[in-house]
């Protein structure tokens, strides 16, 4: 009975914690941050905070530690020896042995860690046009049932488009205009609901770059985004389903 009562609470406990809403804030000026919040308790996913200098007698810690870890390490490395010679007892596991990498492999995990990277690093303007591009595609494609669950608090966006001379900032921000508007649409119409936005694109005919910055506050509830989430596989799977069996059909001969 009190093995039932300790799952219930757990299980309960685990729902409470689905139900409370998640806080996602980006900002991007010049470079992109993002930080992620729950309740009081906030996280900064990019950029990482530095590590403060810890106090001497931290470091005082961690090297006596050490040293007594190295000390364990070297008696029970005598203690196997000793059972290995005198009783023909071995405490060695065996090591796996691990797969050459190949070098198709490497290449696509170092280019996907460059395009991360570059996605995150500071890339001006471009950088915040394709963030914006990026995430209308997977609206588009792959996540528009699950983003029903996302509620966008506040998005703020202000975009200058510059060129060498005034026919080219005008080719140019007609471009982007007919590029960000769309993207900007497709995000808000996958949403549950947006409940403020300014967003701003203007031509810039003093400056040869261009320039933007962002502002996006938008908070989920998990156990929502679970459920739309579930709704969007089953809803994909039921296509292929039907897909199938109407490819399995006989096709009618004409008489």
């Amino acid at each position: 009975m009190i093995v039932l009562w300790v799952l219930l609470g757990l299980v309960g406990f685990i729902l409470l914690l689905l139900c409370l809403p998640v806080y996602v804030v980006a900002s991007y000026k010049e470079k992109l941050e993002l930080s992620v919040r729950v309740l009081f308790v906030g996280v900064p996913l990019v950029p990482k905070k530095e590590k403060k200098p810890q106090p001497e007698w931290v470091e005082g810690v961690k090297n006596t530690a050490a040293k007594a870890g190295k000390g364990i390490k070297r008696a029970a490395k005598n203690t196997a020896a000793f059972l290995e010679d005198k009783l023909g007892i071995s405490l060695k596991k065996k090591k796996k042995e691990k797969k050459p990498q190949t070098a198709e492999k490497a290449e696509e995990k170092q280019e996907k860690k460059g395009a991360l990277g570059a996605m995150l690093e500071d890339r001006g303007f471009s950088g915040l046009a394709e963030l914006i591009m990026t995430v209308a595609g997977l609206a588009y494609k792959r996540a528009g049932g699950i983003l029903r669950g996302v509620t966008i608090d506040r998005l703020e966006l202000d975009i200058n488009i510059g060129g060498e001379d005034a026919a080219q900032t005008a080719v140019s921000y007609g471009r982007w205009c007919a590029l960000l508007f769309p993207a900007i649409t497709v995000i808000l119409g996958a949403v549950r609901r947006c409940r403020f936005r300014n967003v701003r694109i203007s031509p810039d005919f003093c400056s040869e770059e261009s320039h933007g910055e962002m502002y996006v506050r938008l908070h989920a509830y998990p156990l929502l985004v679970a459920h739309h989430a579930l709704r969007f596989v089953l809803s994909l799977l039921w296509s292929e389903i039907k897909r199938n069996i109407e490819e399995s059909k006989p096709e009618a001969q004409p008489q």
